[in-house]
């Protein structure tokens, strides 16, 4: 149970940071996009 519990939480800070750091390259390509 603690096993999953924490494989869990792990795979949803990996979600997190993937998600976050797409998030952060979209934005990024959007706004050099809008400049140029």
């Amino acid at each position: 149970m603690v096993t999953t519990l924490k494989w869990r939480f792990e795979y949803d800070l990996n979600t997190l940071v993937i998600l976050f750091g797409f998030g952060c390259g979209l934005v990024a390509w959007g706004a050099r996009r809008g400049r140029g």
